[in-house]
């Protein structure tokens, strides 16, 4: 991996950064999802399709919400889905505001089910 910078400040190349990523341990997460476009009118929803369509192509559980999207599966491939999300919502607008809320246990399985089977007993 190359490093720009001195010893107190470094800069990743972004291709170094996706090859790192990719290296990571599997570590199975459930994540929130939300990627707004901003200054494109009170209807977002050709937007949150794009963003969908780009998480279809990974291998993760995917359930829709009204204000967000859930991502479940490997840390790696939601942090490079949400990325491929971003930049394609970014390409028809000027301006985009993404979060995203990564929630990983080690102590027990992490699903979706899961977290809705214990809030429903």
């Amino acid at each position: 991996m190359k490093l720009l910078g001195n010893t107190t400040s470094y800069l990743f190349n972004l291709l170094d950064l996706l090859d790192f990523i990719r290296q990571l341990g599997d570590n199975m997460v459930v994540a929130e999802v939300s990627i707004i476009p901003l200054g494109e009118g009170a209807s977002v929803s050709k937007y949150v399709k794009k963003a969908i369509e780009v998480f279809k192509k990974y291998d993760l559980k995917i359930e829709y919400s009204a204000m967000a999207t859930i991502l479940e599966g490997d840390l790696n491939e939601v942090l490079l889905a949400f990325k491929e999300a971003h930049e394609e919502v970014l390409k028809d607008t000027t301006r985009v505001v993404s979060s995203l809320k990564i929630d990983e246990r080690k102590d027990k399985e992490n699903t979706i089910d899961r977290k809705l089977k214990a809030i429903s007993q």
